[in-house]
């Protein structure tokens, strides 16, 4: 029997790898020709041509890059900066507003969890322009953003006007937007790796009142996971004059080429551009920097707890066997799988399903006085945790696509809060808690980032994470594919703070 082939999902260009399930981080190679392979997740498959696969040379080189950038901070004195906000900044922070001192276009690179927003915020107030500040950032983080600014200068709450990227060109917006005008106002942009297409309408629209806000800060948890090329309407809204072909010219190595695709009106050629690598990068930081730019990393800034992550393992369902067996049987003989039947695996494995898991979070929860975090995917499995919390009488918060309430984790030392893994992996500061479960081993990427929301700064105690993961292939292989790739996803994938 021939070895399998794999390609890593990462490899392939956005608008093919759209088709695979995010959640599983390795194609495998069902069918292969000379200009195209057929790949396939389980979920179902695709072809996608030869041309839009890297052989993961250029996703090493970018992490190299990424890995690369050295900025050292200017060293803030004992004093400086010590009582801009009603919370004390921490020395690193302090060192960061230092570096960017009389810088009025800055770009913030922190990692998730350095705190941008205190920094950000300290940075307006030091402006002493009395000017309003637009702050656009996405939705779910609006609220999160009134909540920061009222912990570390409540009396900026009139100054700063929050809107978020999906309402800046829509028509009935205008009105409001258009009071932004000439040199009237500050701009903060919120996670600018949204903003990394020039020719997006969002990103347009940020990149004309960027150009007419007397103070720019432009913030981001990572560097768009290496895709350098994406930071280009950063660097114009920077103050940077180059055009795109110049910058792709000074920093891009690229190929043209022809490629087919099938569009309504048929089979048709057009003409395709891929990047193939990068050059000249150290320079582009060197230019950013000196328009005032700083990049900060998790383990360079903060020291942080210990952190345990146990696997607790439970025997899989017959019917969750007898499914998950029915489909790999399928993908080994080349056959496509309904996305239903997965999500219906994904489900038999879940919580909702498997009362083994349900009945240890229960015990686990009986046995504890503890703040807890719980991350869950399907709605059954909320219906059952509310339940339990019900029998036990524990108060609950919540954090979902629908509701963000956190007022029993915060005045509630017993506190459970349930979130939705989507939701709740990203821009919420729950490090009151030191406990975390995963009702199922869940992507690298989500795992990461949902376990920064105890271990991060502030966090005195010893991190606990508790993955519940049941005997079957598909969970087996998940929890593989996360201590391969977790180091991977931590520095090539955005660490972002939302």
């Amino acid at each position: 029997m021939s070895e399998r082939k794999y390609v890593e999902r990462s490899w392939i260009k956005k608008d093919f790898a759209e088709k695979f399930d995010p959640d599983i981080p390795r194609l495998e190679v069902i069918r292969e020709t000379e200009k195209a392979v057929r790949l396939s997740d389980v979920l179902h498959d695709a072809w996608v041509p030869k041309s839009c696969i890297d052989d993961g040379k250029l996703a090493k080189q970018r992490k190299e890059l990424e890995n690369g950038i050295s900025m050292p901070l200017k060293k803030a004195g004992p004093d400086e900066y010590k009582n801009v906000l009603k919370v004390p900044l921490f020395d690193y922070q302090r060192d960061i507003i230092k570096t960017l001192e009389g810088c009025s276009r800055a770009y913030l690179g922190q990692a998730m969890g350095t705190g941008k927003t205190p920094v950000s915020i300290a940075r307006t107030i030091l402006f002493d322009d009395d000017l309003p500040t637009l702050l656009i950032c996405e939705k779910s983080l609006m609220d999160q953003w009134r909540s920061e600014i009222d912990k570390f200068a409540p009396w900026m709450q009139d100054r700063f006007e929050i809107i978020n990227y999906d309402r800046i060109f829509r028509d009935r917006y205008q009105e409001y937007m258009d009071s932004f005008k000439k040199d009237k106002f500050n701009l903060i942009l919120e996670e600018v790796g949204c903003l990394g297409n020039e020719n997006a309408k969002r990103t347009a629209y940020c990149m004309k009142l960027a150009k007419r806000a007397k103070n720019v800060q432009l913030l981001t948890g990572s560097m768009f996971g290496g895709h350098f090329e994406k930071l280009y309407p950063c660097t114009v809204m920077q103050g940077a004059t180059w055009t795109r072909e110049q910058f792709d010219k000074l920093f891009t190595v690229q190929i043209h080429q022809k490629v087919t695709v099938n569009t309504r009106w048929g089979v048709q050629k057009k003409d395709s551009i891929q990047i193939v690598g990068y050059k000249n990068i150290d320079k582009l930081i060197d230019a950013m920097a000196a328009k005032g730019a700083v990049f900060v990393r998790s383990e360079d800034a903060l020291d942080l707890p210990e952190e345990n992550e146990q696997i607790i393992r439970f025997k899989q369902t017959a019917a969750a066997r007898k499914t998950e067996n029915t489909l790999y049987n399928a993908v080994s003989r080349g056959e496509a799988v309904e996305v239903n039947s997965w999500t219906r695996l994904k489900t038999l494995n879940s919580l909702s399903d498997n009362k083994e898991k349900l009945e240890w979070v229960k015990d686990t929860l009986e046995a504890s006085d503890d703040r807890w975090l719980i991350f869950y995917q399907f709605n059954d499995e909320r219906k059952w945790l509310l339940e339990i919390c019900k029998k036990l009488n524990r108060p609950v918060s919540e954090i979902s696509g629908h509701v963000s309430d956190k007022d029993a984790y915060e005045n509630k030392s017993n506190s459970v809060t349930i979130l939705q893994i989507k939701s709740g992996k990203n821009g919420h500061n729950l490090q009151k808690c030191n406990h975390a479960i995963f009702t199922s081993p869940f992507d690298a990427d989500s795992m990461i980032q949902a376990k920064k929301r105890i271990r991060r700064p502030g966090q005195t105690k010893k991190c606990f994470y508790y993955v519940l993961a049941t005997d079957g292939r598909f969970d087996e292989s998940q929890l593989n594919e996360n201590a391969k790739n977790a180091k991977n996803v931590e520095s090539i994938k955005s660490d972002i703070e939302r």
